[in-house]
């Protein structure tokens, strides 16, 4: 039941998805060759295009899926998608999965759009293509190995929190419990969450006293409540903290195992 579910979450949303796609890849493509022509004026507006066009693909694709997950569980599709004899664990999963991979696949073409603007920007100033892939092969290998796998590992854990925090947002902001706000169930339950994050994880992070060197070479055992005063005053802390870290590991179960029970509990069709 679950690849039937994720194949028809792709039959749903390819279409728009490639059109959107499409237009998006043909303005891109303006921009690069107008940047090209190398006349000035026009090689301007051809640049601030592309990189528009990386911006509505970072934002439109998770803001379409977003919509699509209100759409067919609570809009106009919900009651033709809980129909479907399937549990909400397989439901959730197909569509847990589509917008992970579809998400993750945007942010992997904006990062190669983005490459090829700096390559276009490169040629407009006289440069080679070969000089940009230099460069960033310089900067790859001058890079501290340590937090540039931290960091990759951040994205993607990041980008699962995200998708599993969408997702509870909705489901649980269309509750019964929310019936009067409408769609602003969500809105409110999106705000408060957020403040609640902030606050929990600036609290992990003063509290919990783990953090590492700023060069990642050594674990640090203190409590970053010392280094505050330097951080208001815009100076560089002696380590970075890591109390954040436990709290994106818990909140991506803890929005996931809600959401299912949600789900399950607690549909409310409107």
């Amino acid at each position: 039941m679950y690849a039937a579910l994720l194949k028809h979450e792709a039959r749903l949303q390819a279409r728009p998805l490639l059109s959107f796609l499409g237009i998006a890849l043909a303005v891109f493509a303006g921009g690069l060759a107008a940047m090209l022509l190398r006349v000035p004026l026009l090689a301007e507006f051809g640049n601030v295009a592309a990189i528009i066009v990386c911006l509505l693909l970072a934002v439109g694709v998770p803001a379409h899926l977003l919509h699509r997950y209100y759409t067919s569980m609570y809009g106009r599709e919900g009651y033709l998608t809980h129909v479907i004899p399937a549990k909400h664990t397989a439901l959730y999963a197909a569509k847990f999965t589509w917008a992970a991979g579809v998400w993750a696949a945007s942010l992997l073409l904006t990062l190669a759009l983005a490459y090829g603007i700096a390559v276009a920007q490169t040629i407009t100033a006289g440069g080679t293509a070969s000089d940009t892939w230099a460069a960033l092969a310089t900067a790859l290998a001058n890079a501290n190995q340590t937090a540039l796998a931290l960091g990759i590992a951040w994205i993607a854990v990041g980008l699962l929190t995200y998708v599993a925090q969408f997702g509870w947002v909705v489901t649980f902001g269309m509750e019964d419990r929310f019936r009067s706000l409408g769609l602003g169930g969500p809105v409110v339950v999106w705000f408060v969450s957020y403040l609640v994050m902030q606050v929990v994880t600036f609290a992990a992070m003063v509290l919990i006293p783990v953090g590492v060197t700023p060069d990642f070479s050594e674990l640090v055992f203190a409590s970053f409540l010392g280094e505050l005063p330097k951080a208001f005053a815009n100076e560089d802390p002696s380590f970075i903290p890591l109390g954040w870290l436990p709290v994106i590991l818990v909140a991506l179960p803890v929005y996931v195992i809600w959401t299912l029970h949600s789900l399950k509990k607690h549909t409310s069709l409107r």
